[in-house]
């Protein structure tokens, strides 16, 4: 038997092309098209990042190009097919409310930063979580609760002097969601509001997953969309340890297969390993205009198969910010940003190097799609060059 947390090795790794890899990850992802919902769109991306909820609806127009801010906010607050959360790397995502269980678990089992701090702090931990527990009780009964509510709660949170702790609430509201089924709704007089499963979802009955279950269930789908996937990617993707990722792997050992790319030993489902080595180039070229926090550019820690190392900053940048960026056949090919208007939206696109003809004409239809999921019509277009004076 491996030790705790290792996988088996068995025959020797099938070596596949990076070519091959990244197209593979651009079809998975849905950027190739197969993906038809903002539901569909959140389940094979395994989440979208959602601080931002336009950065999260743009990734669903990239697939589903007829989709409009306003389609999200329906399904969120209306039809309520999806959810938001705080998910992988403690960061709110958008998933389908079908997820909800197995994020639930998958993600809910380690202390929060929340938690550590107040333990620092002198606070009885276990205390703490019985007081939590009695306010999240009572919120079964409640449409909903707010920043308000916790604090006329019997927390003992006027001791903590939550006022000067720029993360206090934010991080007590994940602590939350991790103690019980409890999501974002939609804010109030700009204040945010949240609610319980049995509350928001009432004809649903909670489906109960095991954490085991829950863990192989969110490594499956990870390397189903972003393998081929080392340890290191799942552990930077999930925002959990290095052993914990390995653990997790090892829940799937009889499901995963190693392929080596450039040298580097990675993990692919053995269900996906023909179609990696066998599928064909796309006819037409992808240009995409992917908004901020792509779950894409987030899935892998090594970022050098998306774009050259020099550049890397020029996306990923300090305080954990990721540029909306353009991608031309999963290459990274420059930034962009949007700045809205009334009832006109600009764009400005910086790309690494100059354009040729067809570039230009695909991203003006990506600019269209783009004023589509706003609802507002494109009126300056500026496109600059790193060489542009």
């Amino acid at each position: 038997m491996p030790e705790h947390g290792a996988l088996r090795r068995g025959r020797g790794a099938t070596t596949v092309s990076l070519a091959s890899a990244v197209l593979f990850r651009q079809k998975r992802s849905g950027l190739l098209g197969g993906l038809d919902s903002p539901e569909s769109v959140a389940h094979a991306l395994l989440g979208l990042q959602a601080q931002d909820l336009a950065a999260a609806g743009l990734s669903v127009s990239a697939r589903c190009p007829t989709v409009t801010h306003l389609d999200i906010s329906d399904r969120l607050y209306r039809r309520r097919s999806l959810v938001k959360l705080w998910a992988q790397r403690n960061t709110l995502h958008l998933y389908p409310s079908r997820d909800w269980p197995t994020v639930f678990v998958g993600f809910g089992a380690d202390e929060t930063p929340f938690e550590r701090a107040i333990t620092k702090r002198g606070v009885d931990l276990a205390t703490f979580r019985r007081r939590l527990d009695a306010f999240i009780e009572g919120s079964r009964h409640r449409d909903s609760f707010g920043y308000d509510d916790l604090k006329a709660a019997d927390l003992r949170l006027a001791e903590l002097d939550l006022s000067g702790w720029s993360a206090g609430w934010g991080d007590l509201c994940l602590t939350i969601e991790r103690r019980a089924p409890v999501c974002h709704v939609e804010t109030v007089a700009g204040s945010s509001r949240f609610a319980h499963h049995d509350r928001w979802l009432p004809d649903n009955k909670w489906q109960s997953v095991a954490p085991e279950e829950a863990e192989a269930a969110i490594v499956r789908r990870y390397l189903a969309t972003y393998g081929p996937a080392t340890a290191e990617d799942l552990s930077y993707w999930a925002g959990i340890s290095l052993v914990k990722a390995r653990s997790w792997l090892a829940t799937c050992e009889r499901d995963v297969d190693q392929v080596e790319i450039n040298g580097a030993v990675m993990w692919l489902l053995t269900a996906d390993l023909d179609g990696l080595i066998g599928q064909r180039q796309a006819l037409e070229p992808c240009v995409r205009l992917l908004g901020k926090y792509e779950p894409l550019l987030l899935a892998h820690k090594k970022k050098d198969w998306l774009i050259d190392p020099e550049r890397r900053t020029a996306v990923w940048r300090s305080g954990g910010r990721v540029e909306a960026v353009v991608l031309c056949d999963g290459r990274i090919r420059g930034t962009w940003r949007y700045r809205r208007h009334h009832r006109v939206i600009d764009l400005k696109i910086a790309l690494f190097d100059p354009p040729r003809e067809w570039l230009v004409s695909a991203l003006d239809e990506e600019v269209r799609r783009i004023g589509v999921y706003f609802g507002l019509e494109p009126r300056h277009i500026t496109i600059t060059t790193e060489d542009s004076p």
